[in-house]
């Protein structure tokens, strides 16, 4: 638009009037450079998860009449948002996590679009309240950060004074997103304001437009040249019929659509519109097809035709993917329990419905059949209705188990053994568990005569018991079998303890004889015993056997020196005595006795219960070779330290030391040189039996240190 004083001077007179009322009217309605206009929503517009710039607010639209006439070029463009963020929902906000940088907001003008907050420009998730963001490309700092705050800030990824020298006039709409799911962006309103300059003589012919200067020198001189300034006001600031033979540029996005739970989907031409737009005129849109069904799922073509105010159309065409994202619902909220006694082998399926699938859903299901597990098993159901969505409903199984097995058989026969008895393990049916095999506590085989009643429990393993009893009936009547048919006759000296015979009893094995005679028997002569042979179960046999008990005889021999006395038998004990008036000789208690003097000596022997006295024998040879072997020496005697020698010019066999009982005394001898030490023995007096070649002497030695 051209206007200016100049112009309005070089009218005609009464023009000039016109122009006039004209100018003044516009300067006191719409004598301005800046204007805003507003959106406020009745309740703040709830978006979520649908995506980048996915909603379009209701626009706010500019016009010639809004700005000071003759200023159609913009010099500014300011946006203004109050929004909120949250995890709850606009009407109900939460305190969760709400991720501002699922947040995105664009401004689409008349002639283009600019985005102000891409995706990713806030990084924190703390739940906001309500705050007013102006986005001024003038501003200090790029919008962004943790967490939105009130302020004026630059654009992040746009540019708003990209409509510098654009024409303004016509709608301008905020496009809001949301990329997540779940925490809503709430858009209170918004608001748009436009600052214009003039325009410029840019020819110099004293007239001004807004799209560029005309070629005419002057409008007198073209008064019917072409209007391109899309105002309707020509270059002489009248109107006049707009000519415009170039169509709207349409412009057109791919979009999703998601069928709703009554199974359709619309979609608007703003949906598809990705910024189209018109040279001179505001546009009018229309989308084909707009609505869809679940027969359309996948991708669809629809074509957008963009309409300017001359009657120009454009189209363009856009894939829309139609999503069915709804899974299938069961037709009940709970499904009721399904209860089995041992098992349940089938399940009926719940039915469910989809929005697209309608009855058609395919039902499955988690379980392994039979299910036959004691207690709740869950089993898990499936509703798929074949476009990718699914959706689980859990139905709990309950098995249960209370019968007790029956026994197979009515009654069980008794065992009859005579030794010893086994059962087979009985059976029994259970409901659950098929056949079940008795146990008892009663350890096999049975030994006890008589009747043992044996208790057979059936167990099914889930808490039911049966038990059934049957009875080992034992009856032993044959006896032992001894293994000798006649004992021979034991003999014995003195007394006499037979070893017990045994036998052979079918039952009991090997028996062991008792008798109740005595031992040791103690009577010299023949005893004729009873053994009984018992196998503890009532039957016995009787057997005999003769014991002969003999008595000691006692004698004894003399070794060659004659002077040494040996008991001929064994015995317990030795007592010797001197037959001279039967006296015993103190100390003389061993089988051998030495004698220390010529006389006459016995040994009695006893021997159990047994005594007897030896003969008497003669010792006449104590010292009786003392001329033969004079020159044999004992020296020295006494002796004070307890050792001496023997001296002799024969050859010694043997030096004995005796104690005055006649026992010999061990003591250190050397026969090669005749040297004795006793010097471990006692102070005393003691005989000393040297046994040589010529003959034998027993001689006394004094011990005395």
């Amino acid at each position: 638009m051209k206007t200016s004083t100049t112009q309005s001077l070089r009218m005609k007179g009464n023009t000039v009037i016109v122009l006039m009322a004209f100018l003044l009217s516009s300067a006191t309605s719409f004598a301005q450079l800046t204007v805003t206009k507003s959106y406020t929503a009745p309740s703040s517009v709830s978006i979520d998860g649908c995506g980048s710039y996915c909603t379009n607010l209701p626009g706010v639209t500019f016009s010639a009449a809004d700005f000071t006439a003759g200023v159609c070029l913009v010099a500014d463009v300011n946006v203004s948002i109050t929004w909120a963020k949250t995890d709850g929902s606009c009407t109900a906000p939460g305190t969760g996590s709400s991720f501002h940088n699922e947040t995105n907001f664009r401004i689409d003008g008349p002639v283009g679009n600019e985005i102000l907050v891409v995706p990713g420009t806030y990084t924190g998730s703390a739940t906001i309240s309500t705050v007013t963001t102006t986005l001024d490309q003038a501003a200090a700092s790029i919008i962004g950060g943790t967490t939105p705050t009130s302020g004026t800030f630059r654009p992040n990824n746009g540019d708003l004074d990209n409509y510098i020298g654009t024409d303004p006039f016509g709608t301008w709409t905020l496009r809001a997103g949301d990329t997540g799911g779940g925490d809503p962006l709430c858009v209170v309103g918004y608001s748009v304001t436009i600052t214009m300059s003039a325009a410029v003589d840019a020819d110099g012919d004293g007239f001004t437009n807004c799209s560029g200067d005309c070629d005419d020198s002057d409008p007198l001189i073209n008064p019917g040249m072409t209007e391109i300034l899309c105002d309707g006001i020509d270059n002489d600031c009248n109107p006049t019929t707009l000519d415009d033979p170039t169509p709207p540029t349409a412009i057109c996005q791919s979009i999703n659509a998601y069928i709703d739970g009554s199974g359709l989907a619309a979609i608007t031409a703003a949906d598809i519109d990705l910024g189209s737009s018109d040279n001179c005129t505001a546009i009018t849109m229309g989308v084909s097809p707009s609505s869809f069904t679940c027969a359309d799922l996948g991708a669809q073509t629809v074509i957008l035709t963009v309409t300017d105010g001359i009657g120009n159309t454009a189209s363009c065409s856009a894939a829309v993917m139609v999503i069915d994202s709804l899974a299938p619902v069961g037709d009940l909220s709970t499904l009721p329990d399904v209860n089995g006694s041992c098992e349940v082998t089938s399940l009926v399926p719940p039915t469910a419905s989809d929005n697209c699938a309608g009855a058609s859903v395919t039902i499955t299901n988690d379980a392994t059949l039979p299910i036959d597990t004691l207690g709740t098993t869950i089993v898990t159901w499936t509703y798929d209705d074949g476009n990718g969505n699914t959706s689980v409903q859990t139905q709990n199984v309950v098995i249960v188990d209370t019968i007790a097995p029956v026994a197979d058989s009515l009654a069980l026969p008794d065992l009859l053994s005579d030794c010893e008895g086994s059962l087979n393990p009985p059976t029994a049916t259970d409901a659950c568990n098929g056949a079940i095999t008795g146990t008892t506590t009663t350890t096999f085989p049975v030994t006890t005569q008589g009747t043992t009643v044996v208790t057979w429990t059936f167990d099914d393993g889930n808490g039911n018991i049966s038990t059934q009893d049957q009875s080992i009936v034992l009856a032993d009547i044959a006896t032992p079998v001894a293994d000798i048919a006649i004992l021979p006759d034991f003999n014995a000296i003195c007394e006499a303890t037979p070893p017990a015979p045994t036998g052979v009893d079918a039952c009991a094995g090997v028996v062991t004889a008792t008798s109740t005679t005595t031992f040791p028997i103690t009577t010299i002569g023949t005893t004729t015993i009873t053994w009984t042979y018992d196998d503890g179960n009532g039957n016995t046999y009787d057997q005999v056997q003769d014991i002969v008990v003999t008595n000691i005889t006692a004698t004894t021999t003399a070794t060659m020196d004659g002077v040494t006395l040996t008991s001929d038998i064994t015995g317990d004990s030795y007592q010797w005595i001197n037959c001279d008036g039967n006296t015993p000789i103190v100390g003389a208690t061993s089988a051998n006795y030495t004698a220390t003097a010529n006389g006459s000596y016995a040994v009695i022997v006893t021997d159990a219960s047994c005594v007897d006295t030896s003969a008497c024998a003669t010792v006449t040879t104590v010292s009786v070779n003392t001329l033969i072997i004079d020159n044999l020496k004992l020296y020295p005697n006494p002796t004070r330290d307890g050792f001496f020698n023997v001296t002799f010019d024969g050859v010694i066999n043997s030096i004995t030391v005796l104690d005055m009982l006649g026992r010999e005394i061990p003591v250190e001898v050397d026969i090669y040189s005749g040297s004795v030490n006793a010097s471990t023995l006692n102070n005393g007096r003691y005989m000393v039996r040297i046994e040589t070649n010529k003959g034998t002497k027993v001689t006394e030695i004094i011990i005395s240190m």
